[in-house]
């Protein structure tokens, strides 16, 4: 993969879909250098873990080339791959709960592992940043994925919508939600 940020904005995004769809397969790089990047830290946040995000990436990107045909260009190129990317996430989380549901406490605390054993973050706030993790983590998965998408990828309102198939509204209560549900955690256990 190539390490080079590529804008292109929606006129450019439509040539190259119609080129790849006509032949021109080598184009649909072009995508893969752009959003690469930002897909495999939206799954990886999901996640936790490199190697399977990297797959589920590639698995991704697989996808998205497959189905090219069918991609409504109503909306951007982002937003299709990163609904691809969830729908990859919710087959991983399914297929990985059913293997073996022992390792759910595991898959939650992952992130807090990570912090907890890297030297950088034993700072002031490091306290306050793994359970603030944890009760990300613990939030209902509805809500989790979209603060992850809001806050963490930066998505809009809009965009996030798309991604996860629900109205923008429906956005927003949750936004409001789990912001509620992550004060209450954060003044409950005086982190704050």
């Amino acid at each position: 993969m190539v390490n080079r940020q590529i804008n292109i904005n929606t006129d450019d995004e439509r040539f190259v879909i119609e080129s790849v769809l006509e032949g021109d397969s080598q184009k649909f790089g072009i995508f893969v250098d752009r959003y690469y990047k930002k897909i495999f830290s939206y799954i990886l946040k999901s996640t936790n873990n490199k190697t399977d995000s990297e797959d589920l990436t590639q698995e991704t990107f697989i996808d998205a080339f497959r189905n090219l045909s069918h991609f409504r260009q109503n909306s951007r190129m982002s937003t299709w791959l990163y609904s691809i990317a969830h729908n990859k996430i919710k087959n991983y989380y399914n297929r990985t709960l059913r293997k073996n549901l022992d390792t759910l406490p595991e898959i939650l605390n992952n992130s807090h592992d990570e912090i907890a054993n890297n030297p950088q973050y034993h700072l002031e706030n490091a306290e306050l940043i793994i359970n603030l993790d944890r009760a990300i983590g613990a939030l209902p998965e509805e809500l989790r994925e979209t603060l992850l998408l809001v806050f963490f990828e930066e998505m809009s309102y809009s965009d996030t919508a798309g991604i996860l198939d629900i109205p923008e509204g429906t956005v927003k209560s949750r936004i409001f939600r789990a912001r509620k549900i992550l004060s209450e955690y954060l003044i409950k256990n005086e982190l704050v």
